[in-house]
């Protein structure tokens, strides 16, 4: 048996190189019976990736693309050119120019004269015979593309770009690329939108523009130089500078603004239980509303008014007889940080309810409180003390802070305003965050409604809130009459905002206290 099957596989073989001898003398390529029994598996090509168009001009756009290399479609460079499967000689014309470019077995390309086709064969030449070249497989490339009008336009290449010309200027056009080789085709890539280029236009406008704007924008500016002239000529007073124009442009906004808003002085609600102490008002057309008047438990009346909820206490300044009235209202209210705005005059006494450092302690208020000052400083027109304050075994620390100088016609600067605000917020966060202000002047209106006003939008603003002066203080005016009383004190309210607003004033509160 064994020879029989070497018997039978040698007159197999032998027929077969009869076959091949016989196909070689009849200038044929030989059929191998084998291949038969082995079928190539279909190529599955990915979609061209990474699609990008480029506007050239105003007709031109650029399409560019990705493509991986395919090693089991013998494809082992990054978006080939041209793809050879077999180890022959074959002649592509190439887009570049017209020279043929012939590539061999290892890659090498070599440029050989024009010809007048876009793909030819060549045959090697042999003294005995000519062999056929075997067809050559190709990756291509397909782009499509389509316009406004909605046509559909495409084109092949084998490179990894393709330029579409003949578009019209200043249009959107919708591109993809799918992938072709040997009869089989890709899905197309994502689409992608480019826009042309505007076509260009003539200078021509420009020119005459200039040509003719450029004489006439000169003789304007004569004419207006000469009337500027003229005009300086007749007038009788220093013209003032653009700034200083803007500035008091601003203050006249603000002032017309006061004027037609809060000028009326009016109360707007009941005031009858001020009305009972006369004798105990400094000025009659300043009274606390009934609503929010501060009460006390061993006192009848006293000219105080709670603003803004009870965050602050709006009071004039005590009379004379009315010092233990005044700390009977501190040490029932518990108020640890006090701001006074007045100053001493012989025409309006005030009583004297804070002593001078170095007297010692003193008893004050019906309830007999012992109040001692433990520190004193001073920094510019600003005072600054520190009381300690027992009740029996009770004791609290309260801030004074007296702001000298300020009359009608002698304001202090938004700085100054600004800096008393900040050493008050801070003592208050210290002490009492939840406890009223005290703050008082002569009438406990004017002076004292700008600093509730200014402390009001700092907070506001320190809470990430939109602050709005008007709104404020028609909410301050709702609590007590007359806040705000002059249209400087409303200008020295809003210059003080601004002041906020424009310095660095928000950090480090504890660092404005007077040393």
């Amino acid at each position: 048996m064994k020879w029989v099957a070497l018997a039978a596989l040698f007159t197999f073989l032998n027929a077969v190189r009869q076959e091949v001898v016989d196909a070689s003398e009849h200038d044929a390529v030989a059929k191998v019976p084998i291949a038969v029994f082995f079928t190539a598996p279909e190529p599955d090509l990915p979609a061209p990736q990474n699609v990008t168009v480029d506007a050239l001009s105003s007709t031109e756009l650029r399409v560019s693309w990705y493509y991986p290399r395919l090693p089991e479609l013998n494809l082992t460079e990054d978006c080939p050119v041209i793809s050879s499967v077999y180890s022959t000689f074959i002649t592509t014309t190439d887009t570049r120019g017209s020279a043929r470019i012939v590539v061999d077995k290892d890659g090498t390309e070599m440029i050989t004269e024009a010809s007048p086709t876009t793909t030819e064969t060549s045959t090697k030449a042999e003294d005995t015979s000519t062999s056929e070249v075997p067809h050559v497989p190709h990756l291509e490339f397909e782009v499509e593309w389509m316009g406004p009008d909605g046509n559909l336009n495409s084109d092949r290449t084998f490179e990894c770009q393709y330029v579409v010309t003949g578009l019209t200027p200043a249009t959107n056009y919708t591109f993809a690329v799918r992938a072709l080789y040997e009869g089989f085709e890709s899905e197309l890539s994502e689409a992608v939108e480019a826009q042309t280029m505007t076509s260009p236009t003539s200078n021509l406008p420009l020119i005459l523009g200039l040509s003719i704007g450029i004489p006439l924008v000169l003789i304007i500016a004569v004419c207006l130089v000469y009337l500027l002239c003229c005009k300086k000529e007749r007038e009788t007073e220093p013209k003032l500078r653009p700034t200083i124009e803007l500035v008091r442009t601003q203050e006249d906004l603000l002032r017309e603004e006061f004027q037609s808003k809060f000028d009326n002085r009016e109360p707007t609600r009941p005031t009858d239980i001020a009305k009972k102490f006369r004798n105990k008002n400094c000025y009659d057309d300043v009274l606390p509303y009934d609503h929010t008047l501060v009460r006390l438990s061993n006192v009848d009346y006293i000219n105080a008014s709670f603003v803004l909820g009870k965050k602050f206490i709006a009071a004039q300044d005590p009379m004379p007889d009315q010092g233990d009235d005044f700390w009977q209202l501190i040490w029932e209210h518990n108020v640890h940080v006090i701001v006074r705005l007045s100053s001493d005059s012989i025409n309006q006494p005030i009583a004297i309810y804070v002593q001078e450092a170095g007297v010692g302690h003193w008893v004050m208020g019906h309830d007999e409180l012992e109040v001692t000052v433990t520190t004193q400083s001073s920094v510019g027109s600003l005072l600054s003390k520190t009381l300690q304050v027992s009740k029996g075994q009770t004791q609290r620390t309260i801030h004074f802070y007296h702001l000298k100088g300020w009359f009608d016609d002698a304001l202090p600067t938004p700085e100054d305003l600004v800096r008393l605000v900040m050493i008050g917020r801070s003592s208050r966060r210290e002490l009492g965050p939840r406890t009223p202000v005290l703050v008082h002047c002569g009438a406990g209106a004017g002076r004292t409604g700008t600093l509730i006003a200014v402390w009001q939008m700092i907070d506001l603003q320190v809470n990430g809130k939109m602050g709005n002066l008007v709104r404020v203080l028609e909410d301050m005016r709702k609590d007590r009459v007359s806040m705000i009383q002059s249209k400087e004190q409303y200008i020295l309210a809003y210059q003080s905002v601004k002041e906020y607003e424009s310095g660095d004033w928000s950090d480090g509160e504890e660092n404005y206290e007077p040393a």
